[in-house]
């Protein structure tokens, strides 16, 4: 993932934070989405790029609804950036298709994939009762 990152800013794309929308330099955390203390997933659509500040506060916990409500359009930004050219939108659609609920294996719709990731969300909060942020 980190090497994703630097490949889009040698190219000169500028990289926000999915959770705020803020510019990110040269320090970034990359952020489970779904924690992996409590899913433990290396998968493209669980990963994001966020600031330090924002991974730390975050921590262990879930992104609640309204943080991820407004966060969906930053997230499928993100998502169409880094994932969306020929070479790598094969991998992302498999991973999300094969890891999170609901998807059908030949799924190629980011708003999809976002979809499923909230059912995803909501089901590791309900089950887990992990905490929100």
């Amino acid at each position: 993932m980190r090497n994703r990152v630097e490949e889009l800013v040698c190219t000169g794309e500028r990289i926000n934070s999915v959770w705020s929308g803020r510019s990110l330099r040269n320090e970034y955390h990359i952020d489970h989405c779904l924690p992996f203390a409590y899913w433990p997933n290396n998968d493209r659509w669980n990963l994001f790029p966020a600031s330090a500040k924002e991974n730390l506060t975050k921590s262990d916990r879930l992104p609640s609804a309204r943080r991820l409500h407004d966060s969906r359009e930053r997230i499928i930004d993100w998502w169409e950036l880094a994932w969306g050219g020929d070479s790598q939108k094969e991998r992302f659609f498999t991973e999300a298709s094969l890891s999170l609920p609901n998807l059908p294996f030949q799924c190629r719709d980011f708003e999809a994939v976002f979809e499923a990731m909230g059912l995803q969300i909501r089901g590791v909060k309900s089950r887990l009762l992990v905490s929100e942020w």
